[in-house]
């Protein structure tokens, strides 16, 4: 195991680290850094990697580990960490650096605390589930879901600068269990699938749809509530819950099924229909 609790450290020779046991960093900075050109990128395998304090970065080099745990300081660097195995969990602390965190098919990771999204690409091919806690979006950060998103919390993905993060779906967003309201304030593309079957899913800025949107529960409530969106040829909203326009603009350009199944409520912002060729069903 390799631990790193103060000062600064950096390991930039050639060839690859393989770690038998755990990576932590308590204090300090550690920096896996391949930019000198005279040595190539490190390959760095371990069984974990624990951050409850301190910065390490990964830059140009990249980790590969079954579970991560950020609790508190800096996941950081240009390289790339991919998540193999399921327990991983981000309950504080911060990604930044303009690296990318991977999580992999078969593996998860839990968003349960208040934590900060500076600058950073997330792609998730597994399992992503928000249980609780807030997101802090500090720059135009990415997240690409491929996998399923499932966004448990009552509470908001929020911007604390001016730039927006972009969410691009073509897996699957739930929304499973909470009651309250989960807000979404990221630009959302969505060419998969989203289900609301619990609480509020509330979507704040801009994006465009080819994908579907179902609201299964009858208590439940998708609200379009900022931006501008455009559901494009052969994207619908079905379901028997309730879709809300309470701001922003929702250009529909095919059928919205849940007019006849569900409830559609405007109180603010616009719906504007226009289905030639296509019909409101």
């Amino acid at each position: 195991s390799i631990a790193f609790g103060g000062g600064t450290t950096s390991l930039n020779g050639p060839g690859v680290y393989l770690v038998t046991g755990a990576i932590t960093a308590s204090g300090g900075i550690a920096n896996f850094d391949a930019t000198d050109d005279s040595s190539p990128p490190v390959s760095i395998s371990a069984t974990s990697l624990t951050v409850n304090g301190g910065i390490i970065n990964f830059i140009g080099n990249d980790l590969t580990t079954p579970t991560l745990n950020l609790s508190s300081g800096t996941l950081g660097g240009t390289g790339t960490v991919t998540l193999t195995g399921s327990g991983s969990a981000w309950s504080g602390g911060t990604l930044d650096g303009g690296g990318i965190l991977t999580i992999d098919l078969l593996a998860d990771l839990t968003i349960n605390g208040n934590i900060a999204f500076a600058n950073h690409t997330i792609n998730n091919d597994g399992l992503l589930t928000w249980s609780s806690g807030t997101i802090d979006n500090q720059a135009g950060n990415l997240l690409t879901n491929t996998g399923t998103f499932d966004i448990q919390a009552n509470t908001s993905w929020s911007n604390s600068t001016s730039a927006v993060a972009t969410l691009n779906n073509s897996g699957s967003i739930t929304r499973t269990v909470g009651t309250g309201t989960a807000d979404l304030r990221a630009a959302l593309n969505n060419d998969g699938t989203v289900n609301v079957s619990s609480g509020t899913l509330k979507i704040d800025q801009s994006g465009a749809d080819t994908g579907s949107y179902t609201i299964s529960n009858s208590a439940a409530t998708l609200d379009f509530a900022g931006g501008t969106r455009l559901l494009d040829t052969n994207s619908d909203i079905t379901g028997p819950g309730t879709l809300t326009v309470s701001g922003g603009t929702v250009n529909v350009r095919d059928s919205l099924g849940i007019a006849a199944t569900g409830t559609v409520s405007v109180s603010g912002g616009t719906l504007d229909i226009d289905t030639t060729g296509a019909g409101v069903t």
